[in-house]
């Protein structure tokens, strides 16, 4: 416990920093509705015996993998997703987001311990709002349900990847 109040003491402008970035998403995130493949989806999920196993889903994306489109990975986690209520999509999805800022702040922040606090804080500030600025459709790809899991989601995961290697490279 004491170790962790230190952390938070020596972090605390980062801490608070992507715990408001958190809270912002999160509220976008549950005003967001449903927008087309999102009911198209649903409407697969939900037609006929609408019981969660994985392999359901398993045939159902493999089916859709074949026949639509060649991103099996996002397909199978939106068809996890749409069997249990939104509020859980809404907290995961802005997790993730806040994920991806912070794997782009890790690699760009230098390792310098000079550098304070309230300077690192700004750079995730600045990291967020060119994501925010530069990303073209912003809804569509960072809240929209299918959207955000195609190319959000899959975005944190080649960040995770590149953290690694960045972290080998070290």
């Amino acid at each position: 416990m004491k170790k962790l109040t230190e952390t938070f003491k020596k972090n605390k402008a980062l801490i608070i920093t992507f715990f408001a970035i958190f809270i912002l998403l999160f509220i976008i995130n549950s005003l967001t509705i449903w927008a087309a493949d999102d009911f198209a989806f649903y409407n697969n999920v939900w037609l006929g015996e609408n019981k969660f196993s994985f392999l359901r889903v398993y045939e159902r994306s493999t089916a859709f993998y074949f026949a639509w489109t060649g991103r099996y990975l996002s397909t199978f986690i939106n068809y996890i997703f749409l069997y249990f209520p939104k509020p859980i999509f809404d907290v995961v999805n802005s997790l993730i987001y806040t994920g991806l800022v912070y794997l782009i702040y890790k690699m760009v922040k230098s390792d310098d311990k000079k550098t304070s606090d309230k300077e690192n804080a700004l750079l995730v500030i600045s990291i967020f709002c060119l994501t925010w600025l530069l990303v073209p459709s912003v809804g569509q790809v960072m809240f929209w349900q299918i959207g955000s899991v195609i190319y959000l989601w899959m975005y944190f995961l080649m960040a995770l990847l590149v953290c690694y290697y960045i972290r080998l490279l070290r």
